[in-house]
């Protein structure tokens, strides 16, 4: 395992976070967690972030009404992804607020 592949297993992605990816103003609707922030600094997508892994996929429902079979049917497509495009081969874990 490379250095960047055990440093990509540490941080997560927030896909569609809502915010303008800038630093974040606490009292901006879209800014709707502590640090969200801290992790990324704009809003990416799994093809670009995970070049080298990911240790996690955050708020897959992301944070506001969404389809769930629609976003299920997404998120497998991503793992898919992740799977077979980068080295190691591994299934990112999947978190969600509810």
């Amino acid at each position: 395992m490379t250095l960047e592949e055990k440093l990509a297993q540490l941080v997560g992605l927030w896909e569609g976070r809502g915010d303008d990816g800038g630093a974040g103003d606490p009292g901006d609707p879209g800014n709707v967690a502590p640090m969200q922030d801290a992790m990324q600094t704009r809003v990416d997508t799994v093809q670009q972030f995970a070049v080298n892994g990911l240790g996690q996929l955050t708020r897959v429902f992301g944070t506001a009404p969404v389809d769930a079979a629609e976003q299920a049917r997404l998120l497998i497509e991503k793992q898919r992804w992740v799977r077979a495009n980068t080295r190691l081969r591994s299934r990112p874990w999947c978190t969600s607020s509810a």
